[in-house]
C-alpha cells in the first residue's frame, strides 16, 4: 500500500504527543492558511503518539484558537494509528525525538516525515510544549509554529 494520494489530494497530519495542545494548534493554522488562499486540495488532520480518545484539545490552546480567530479541526483526541501514517503524504511533528520514533515504528513513512521547524531549516529546533503553562505559553507557541507553517504552505504549492 503506502499511497499518500487520493487523485491529486494531499493530506498533511500534524503530530504531537498527546494531541491537546501543539498538534491541534498547527493544524488549525495551517487549515486557515490554505483556506484564505483558496487551497482546495490538502487535507489538514493531527493526532497525538500517547493519548486517550477521551482527552480533548486544552482550553488555553482552544483559547488562543479564539484569539486568531480559529477553531480546532476536532475537539477530542486522536490517537495516532497506521492509518493516520499511511494516508498522509506528508507528517510534521512537534519535536525531533517523535521525529525518531515515529520512523521507528512506522518506517514506511519516513520520507513522508520530518519535525515542523525542518520547514525553517532548523534542524534540531523543536516546538516547545506548553502543556502546563500559562496562556502566554500557549501563545508563544503557535507564534513559533507560525512562519513554518507558512514557509510549509508556501513550497507546497
Amino acid at each position: 500500500m503506502g499511497v499518500s494520494y487520493e487523485s491529486d489530494t494531499l493530506r498533511v497530519l500534524f503530530v504531537c504527543t498527546g494531541n491537546t495542545c501543539r498538534s491541534p494548534m498547527a493544524a488549525a493554522y495551517f487549515k486557515k492558511l490554505c483556506d484564505e488562499r483558496g487551497v482546495t486540495h490538502i487535507l489538514v488532520d493531527s493526532a497525538g503518539i500517547s493519548t486517550n480518545s477521551k482527552d480533548s484539545v486544552n482550553e488555553k490552546a482552544r483559547a488562543v484558537l479564539a484569539e486568531n480567530g480559529l477553531v480546532p479541526l476536532r475537539l477530542k483526541s486522536a490517537i495516532l494509528n497506521q492509518r493516520h501514517m499511511r494516508m498522509a503524504g506528508l507528517i510534521l511533528t512537534m519535536t525531533g525525538q517523535q521525529h525518531e520514533l515515529l520512523v521507528s515504528r512506522f518506517p514506511f513513512a519516513e520520507k513522508r516525515c520530518r519535525p515542523l521547524m525542518a520547514t525553517l531549516h532548523r534542524r534540531g529546533s523543536d516546538v516547545f510544549d506548553p502543556y502546563g503553562g500559562s496562556l502566554d505559553d500557549y501563545r508563544r507557541c503557535l507564534d513559533m509554529m507560525k512562519p513554518a507553517l507558512e514557509a510549509l504552505l508556501d513550497r507546497l504549492l
